[in-house]
């Protein structure tokens, strides 16, 4: 378990703690927040970014297969000639781009003026998801 999420469990354990969390969390509108995951390496080069739901729900693997079905915001991917960027939420691609990072690049662009908030990394690990499910 990682110390950040064991920390902030253990914080939780304490209902004025819990109470404090959720007057903060309604202060700040935090219901209204976009969060997107680190992305995720995709078997021949690309990249997804998956939900924040499949994130916190699924155990994240070190890198998606070429077929697997993501539930995702963007989808980085090359179709042998170009790199392109779908955007799941808007139903849109865009590309080509020269090169995979060129790519990449536009897909962080796009998420923040999407109002996305990138996490640089991963808050949590695939163990905590593991142990401590969703229900």
């Amino acid at each position: 378990m990682s110390s950040r999420y064991q920390a902030i469990v253990a914080l939780l354990d304490d209902p004025t703690n819990v109470a404090a969390f959720l007057r903060e969390y309604q202060r700040r509108d935090l219901d209204k927040i976009k969060i997107l995951p680190p992305a995720v390496p995709r078997e021949g080069g690309g990249y997804v970014f998956p939900t924040f739901r499949t994130y916190m729900r699924e155990v994240t693997p070190a890198e998606y297969g070429a077929k697997d079905s993501v539930d995702s915001v963007y989808d980085i991917y090359t179709d042998g000639k170009g790199w392109f960027v779908y955007s799941v939420h808007k139903d849109e691609e865009l590309g080509p781009f020269d090169d995979r990072q060129a790519a990449f690049q536009q897909a962080v662009t796009l998420a923040g003026e999407d109002g996305w908030v990138l996490l640089d990394k991963r808050p949590w690990e695939g163990s905590d998801v593991a142990n401590w499910t969703l229900r």
